[in-house]
C-alpha cells in the first residue's frame, strides 16, 4: 500500500518535466523564418504577443493599438512571404506598411502600424516638410525647385511661431517665381495670419500686377487700405488702379452715408 503512491509520484515527476519542455518548445518555435519565408503556428494566443514574435524574427518596428495584448488568435501559415503572412494574421484589423532600402539595394519592411478595423481610414503619410523643423524649412525656401519651396511654405504657414511669422514674410518678399508669390499671399489671406503692414507695403511696389491687385483685396477692410487705394491710383498698370478707385469710392460712399441715428 505504501508502495503506490510512491510509485505514482515517481511517475508524475518524470512527466510533467516533459510535458513543460514540450510546451516550450512548441511555443519557442511558433515562428520561423528562412531565406524570407516565414511559419506561423498559433493557437489562441494575444495579438501583440504573435506579432512581436514575428518582429523579433524579421527585424522590423511595431506599433500596436492599446487592447492588442488582450485580442486573441490563431493562425497556421506554411511556408509563406512575410507581408503575406502578416496580411493573413491581420485580415481584421487595419494596418500600414513602411518600406525603405536603407543600407540594401532592396526595399524591406521596416515598420508595421496596427489598428483596430476602420481606425487607420483617411490616415495620410506626412510630407518631409511637416516633419521638417524651422530652420529645414527655411533651407526648403531656397530650393531651387518652386514645388518645394510652395510645401515648405505651405508647411511654415500652419506653424504658430512668431519666428515662422518672420519667415513668411521674408519668403514672400523674395518668391522669385511671379505666379507662386501670388499663391503664397492668396495663402496667407485664407489663413487669416496678420502680417505686419510693413509686409504688405513692401509689396504695394511688386513687379507683378497680380501681386500688387493681390495686396488691395487682401488689404480692404483694414484701416491701412484708405493709404494704399490712394498709393495705387499712381499704379502704372490700369487694372490696379480701376480697383483702387472702386476701393476708395466704396470708402467714400461709407463714410458720406448717415448714420441710422442722425436720420431725421
Amino acid at each position: 500500500m505504501r508502495r503506490f503512491p510512491l510509485y505514482l509520484a515517481l511517475v508524475l515527476s518524470i512527466h510533467l518535466p516533459g510535458a513543460y519542455s514540450q510546451e516550450a518548445a512548441a511555443n519557442s518555435g511558433r515562428v520561423t523564418l528562412s531565406n524570407g519565408r516565414i511559419n506561423v503556428i498559433a493557437k489562441n494566443i494575444p495579438l501583440r504577443q504573435l506579432l512581436e514574435e514575428i518582429r523579433q524574427a524579421a527585424g522590423f518596428s511595431l506599433s500596436t493599438f492599446p487592447g492588442a495584448e488582450s485580442e486573441m488568435i490563431s493562425a497556421v501559415i506554411n511556408d509563406a512571404p512575410l507581408e503575406e503572412a502578416l496580411r493573413i494574421v491581420l485580415g481584421r484589423y487595419d494596418s500600414v506598411f513602411l518600406y525603405s532600402t536603407g543600407d540594401s539595394e532592396r526595399a524591406g519592411l521596416k515598420n508595421l502600424w496596427v489598428y483596430r478595423k476602420g481606425q487607420a481610414t483617411g490616415l495620410e503619410p506626412a510630407s518631409a516638410e511637416a516633419l521638417a523643423d524651422t530652420k529645414g524649412l527655411r533651407a526648403k525656401l531656397n530650393d531651387s525647385d518652386p514645388a518645394v519651396r510652395a510645401r515648405a511654405f505651405e508647411a511654415m504657414l500652419a506653424r504658430p511661431g512668431i519666428e515662422e511669422h518672420d519667415s513668411i514674410g521674408r519668403a514672400v518678399r523674395a518668391e522669385r517665381d511671379d505666379g507662386l508669390r501670388a499663391t503664397m499671399i492668396e495663402s496667407v489671406r485664407s489663413s487669416g495670419l496678420e502680417l505686419r503692414p510693413e509686409f504688405w507695403g513692401s509689396l504695394s511696389a511688386d513687379p507683378s500686377e497680380n501681386v500688387r491687385m493681390l495686396v488691395l483685396d487682401a488689404l480692404e477692410g483694414t484701416p491701412q487700405i484708405r493709404d494704399f487705394a490712394a498709393l495705387a491710383l499712381t499704379d502704372p498698370s490700369p487694372h490696379v488702379k480701376q480697383r483702387a478707385q472702386e476701393i476708395l469710392e466704396h470708402l467714400g460712399a461709407a463714410t458720406a452715408s448717415p448714420k441710422p441715428g442722425n436720420v431725421q
